[in-house]
């Protein structure tokens, strides 16, 4: 019988796709792979890793604003994601975050082998705490370190399958083209990571005077960067997570600001211009 292994990655579209070296390399090595995440994780992760098991869970402490406020916390909810948990029997735990509430809870859940890198003392909740290759390092790196604390390689890159996302309406968008298709994503769920609007108009004002390209821009669902239609050949909103890899696995550039995207059109082996 395999050895059963949870993946705490509780963060966002970006940090998902940053764990795929260690989920495939432990897949490869026959554990039997389950991932605790956003509840957008199996959507993410799903087509590309269909044998995996998922546990949608929305952690209070990964919120932008109000994370350190305890007695807003959903309790019922925690116990009942800790106690699912639990009665999956893992061998072992893993999280990627030097996060000691990450920690705790991987402690509560009783499984015997928890994997971190330990914060403020939180290794007395960790049974294999791991210290990173170098002090500042890439989260593509922490992964790998913990990879190789399992025992796996710990060299994989980042890597989805995009062919396994493809959608009628992205084909009907991008499949049928002549000219090289350029992404623009201009959104980032952080307001401050968003690059000012009069930037991307201008470069991209500059490119069309230099180059021949189908430019789809993709503005955020708040609305930010629709105001550069007019330069695009088309304009792709509402896009459900499928459908937004299965567009930027189609790409030849990705322009976008540091966000989630730009690790989905890297792990799909798209370049980006970030």
């Amino acid at each position: 019988m395999s050895q059963k292994l949870l993946v705490l990655e509780l963060w966002g579209l970006g940090d998902l796709t940053l764990s795929t070296p260690l989920l495939r390399e432990a897949r490869d090595a026959g554990w039997e792979v389950h991932l605790s995440g956003k509840p957008y994780a199996p959507v993410l992760l799903g087509p590309s890793f269909p044998e995996f098991g998922f546990h949608p869970f929305e952690a209070p402490w990964t919120r932008y604003r109000g994370k350190y406020r305890l007695w807003k916390w959903d309790w019922p909810a925690i116990i009942r994601w800790m106690a699912s948990l639990r009665h999956e029997r893992f061998d072992a735990v893993v999280s990627v975050r030097n996060d000691p509430r990450d920690h705790f809870f991987m402690r509560l859940m009783g499984i015997p082998r928890r994997y971190g890198f330990p914060l403020a003392g939180s290794e007395m909740f960790l049974t294999n705490p791991v210290e990173r290759t170098r002090t500042i390092q890439h989260k593509v790196e922490d992964w790998r370190d913990i990879a190789r604390a399992l025992g796996l390689p710990g060299e994989a890159e980042p890597r989805l399958v995009p062919e396994a996302y493809a959608s009628p309406r992205i084909e009907a968008l991008a499949g049928e083209r002549r000219r090289p298709l350029l992404c623009v994503h201009t959104g980032a769920r952080i307001s401050t990571r968003r690059w000012p609007m009069p930037y991307f108009r201008t470069l991209l004002e500059q490119m069309r005077r230099r180059f021949d390209f189908h430019l789809v821009l993709i503005p955020d669902p708040d609305g930010y960067g629709a105001e550069l239609a007019p330069l695009a050949d088309c304009v792709a909103t509402d896009l459900t997570v499928p459908e937004l890899v299965d567009l930027l696995g189609r790409s030849d550039l990705l322009l976008c600001n540091d966000s989630g995207p730009a690790h989905l059109a890297a792990a799909c082996g798209r370049p980006t211009l970030t």
